[in-house]
This record gives C-alpha cells, sequence and structure tokens, in this order.
C-alpha cells in the first residue's frame, strides 16, 4: 500500500492543480445550528469552516477554487469574501441540489485540463497533497482516494484495497459490525477529466456510491493512498465538539485570549477565548473551551469542553459543559446545560 510521500508541494507537470470544494449540502446533521448559516459557514475555532479547508488547499499550492452552493449560500459566499485568498474561487450555484458527482459535474468547464482535487469542506485537513497526486499520476488512475488506517471505533464505511493500493469495494456504514477490515476515506479525491464521462448531467448523482462502484466493475484504475497526517470530520453535533478538542489538543498547553479577563477567572488551558468578550468574576473556563468573539459570561459560570459562538451570552452562576450555544443565544442566570445544542429558539439533546 502506498503511504504518504515527504515532498511538498501538490503540483503536476509544473502545474498547480485546481480544487472542487464540495460546499452544497443542507448541514441536517448540525441542526438546529444550520437553519440560517450554511455548514461551511459555521464557526470552527471562531473562523468560518471553510477558512480552514480553504488555508489548506492554498498551503499546498492549488491555485483555483470552485465552490458548489445550495443551502444558505450567502452564508459561504460571506464567510469567503471576509478574507482576500491567493487563489482565483469561482462559485458553483445549485438551485436544486445535485450531489457529490452532480455538483463537480455542473463545474466541470473548470477542470477539464488536467489532474485535479475534490474534497468536503465540513472537514479539516493537514494532509500534504502531494503524495496522493503523485500516487495518482504513477499508477495511471482515473480516480485515488486519500484513505486513513481505520480502528473498531470509527463510525464511517470501509475501502477495501488490493495489496497494490487498488480500490476494490467501497462499504456504507450499514455494513459495519465487529470486522475492522479496510480503510477510512477522508473525503479527498484525486480525479483526471475522465471521470466525468461517467456522471451524467443536470442530476443528482453520488461519486462514492454511483461513480466508483461503475468505475471499479468496468476495471479502470481507482487507487488508495493511505496518509497518516491529521483529517476530522465535523459532521454533526458529537464530531463538532470532537474536532475542537483534536485540535486544542494539538495546541496542548495553549492559552488564547483575545480578550482580557480578570484575575479572579481560572483560566485552563487549552483555551481559546474570541475578541471583545466580558467574563465575569470567578468565572472558569476550560479546559477544552472556545468562546467566540464578544461573548459575555457572568460571573461564577463555569464554561468546559465546549464551544460558544459569536454574541452568545451565559447567565451569573451558569454551567456550560460538552455543549454548543450558537450565536446571538442568551443562556439564563443558574441554566446547567450538559450535552446540548442551544440556539435562540430550540435546544437540542447531543446523542
Amino acid at each position: 500500500m502506498q503511504r504518504r510521500h515527504p515532498v511538498v508541494l501538490a503540483t503536476v507537470e509544473g502545474a498547480h492543480v485546481k480544487a472542487m470544494v464540495l460546499a452544497a449540502g443542507l448541514g441536517t446533521r448540525l441542526l438546529p445550528l444550520t437553519k440560517d448559516t450554511a455548514k461551511p459557514a459555521v464557526p470552527f475555532a471562531n473562523r468560518p469552516l471553510i477558512h480552514h479547508c480553504l488555508e489548506w488547499l492554498c498551503k499546498n499550492d492549488v491555485d483555483h477554487v470552485v465552490i458548489n452552493l445550495h443551502h444558505r449560500p450567502e452564508s459561504v459566499i460571506a464567510a469567503v469574501r471576509e478574507h482576500l485568498w491567493p487563489v482565483e474561487i469561482d462559485f458553483s450555484h445549485e438551485p436544486q441540489i445535485l450531489g457529490t458527482a452532480g455538483g463537480v459535474k455542473k463545474a466541470e468547464k473548470h477542470f477539464t485540463d488536467g489532474t485535479f482535487i475534490m474534497v468536503n469542506s465540513d472537514s479539516l485537513y493537514e494532509v500534504d497533497l502531494t503524495g496522493p497526486v503523485a500516487h495518482h499520476k504513477e499508477k495511471g488512475a482515473v480516480a485515488t482516494m486519500v484513505l486513513r488506517e481505520a480502528s473498531a471505533k470509527d463510525p464511517y464505511g470501509r475501502v477495501i484495497v488490493d495489496e497494490g493500493g487498488r480500490v476494490k469495494e467501497i462499504r456504507g456504514r450499514e455494513t459495519l459490525g465487529e470486522e475492522t477490515e479496510g480503510y477510512i476515506f477522508t473525503g479527498i479525491h484525486v480525479f483526471e477529466p475522465e471521470v466525468f464521462h461517467y456522471i451524467p448531467p443536470g442530476r443528482f448523482y453520488e461519486i462514492n456510491q454511483m461513480v466508483y462502484p461503475r468505475l471499479i466493475r468496468e476495471g479502470r484504475v481507482v487507487q488508495g493512498f493511505v496518509s497518516d497526517d491529521f483529517w476530522a470530520e465535523v459532521g454533526n453535533h458529537k464530531a463538532y465538539l470532537q474536532a475542537h478538542r483534536d485540535v486544542l489538543r494539538r495546541r496542548r498547553n495553549s492559552l488564547v485570549r483575545e480578550s482580557p479577563v480578570p484575575s479572579e477567572t481560572k483560566v485552563s488551558s487549552p483555551v481559546l477565548i474570541g475578541r471583545e468578550c466580558h467574563v465575569g468574576r470567578g468565572a472558569r473556563i476550560g479546559p477544552m473551551a472556545v468562546v467566540g468573539h464578544r461573548c459575555t459570561i457572568g460571573r461564577g459560570t463555569v464554561i468546559e469542553d465546549s464551544v460558544l459562538w459569536d454574541d452568545a451570552t451565559v447567565g451569573a452562576g451558569s454551567r456550560v459543559s460538552g455543549s454548543i450555544v450558537g450565536h446571538q443565544t442568551s443562556i439564563a442566570p443558574g441554566t446547567h446545560l450538559e450535552r446540548m445544542v442551544a440556539c435562540r429558539e430550540d435546544r437540542r439533546s447531543i446523542e
């Protein structure tokens, strides 16, 4: 099985690689947080989630990105335009959602001149793309899937490969039992334009369930490339919190405070506190806490293992643990919030 190469730039024959970023999903697994905001625009570590994806692509020398849009497209466009990116960015609007394959098919005109990447906007990546791109070209593949080692606890389907790294089968989550055979797919695809021959235009179509099985049946080369670089999915509430824990742990004893806090406040790293926050005396923040910009935390309040979005207010004497508090949401004084998602008009348990 081919693994990552210790090289730097994702270039092919001297030309930079283009990328398709899938951002058109409905974000149902993150409701109610995504009712008014598309998932790629939700905050992660106090930045829009899609910023992390674009930053990673820029580091890998991708110079042209196409982002597809459907649900709350204005929120994604606004999030992208918060920053001046050193790449060309185009948006592909989908009045009717087209799926992972249908979406890239609609944007085909941007990807007819060589190898390109397709990635999910709701994942965090630190994968060096040079390895999978080089492996893809070396093997003459139509498609390459970037994979990760699996464990029995991973709630994902499995990709089965042969000794040469060629993909034989893709198994969905519904097939999972106690067996751990195969690898996990990270959502990073490397494609040749030839893949468009296998996607019908103007209709809903999926890559993993429809395109890859046909490619495999017809004997086309679909390769797997195993990387041990950091990857985290941010698909649902539990994964959103876990990804924050993972990122904060990678910072180890990091304590980032963009707002002053009273000397009586106990702050336990790792913690991220945004700008213009007001923290009451005797509050305790952390560990594993992210506090958005312009938040208000009352006297004696505890915030731990949780994420507060911008402009949230948590009243005095409250305790927020293992929870997500949405934008402009107010938590009444003395409230105990544990394993909950709280928005202005909705509260749900995190299962």
